[in-house]
């Protein structure tokens, strides 16, 4: 078993999607920088956490894994102000040389953006 990591410290305010990284970065980014899968297997246990969380609980960010450029029923959603969520019910078969990314969907914005969010998920 693998984990893939990909993360953040600024997500922006702006409305719209982002990408985080993998491994973590200073910054979200406006296109997709995606991982090689190296071997078939299943993503899944998805797990989010804004180790800085900040904002009114109303903003709420979903960040979803996608695989190949389309997304996959292995998401969750945070609110801004919460630390940690979890997607532990759905998994996504992957076979080797498939491309993983990962997007943060803002919504209508944020108001203060510094969330150093981490996602994680096993590779099995």
């Amino acid at each position: 078993m693998s984990t893939l990591i990909f993360g953040a410290s600024d997500l922006g305010t702006a409305a719209g999607v982002v990408y985080l990284p993998p491994g973590f970065s200073p910054g979200a980014k406006g296109n997709a920088i995606a991982v090689t899968v190296p071997e078939d297997g299943t993503l899944s246990q998805l797990h989010v956490r804004h180790n800085s969380p900040i904002g009114p609980g109303t903003e709420v960010i979903t960040y979803t894994v996608r695989v190949n450029g389309s997304d996959t029923d292995l998401s969750a959603s945070l609110a801004a102000d919460t630390a940690n969520s979890r997607n532990q019910e759905e998994a996504v078969d992957v076979v080797e040389g498939d491309r993983v990314e990962v997007v943060a969907d803002k919504g209508t914005g944020l108001t203060e953006s510094a969330l150093d969010a981490v996602v994680s998920m096993d590779l099995s």
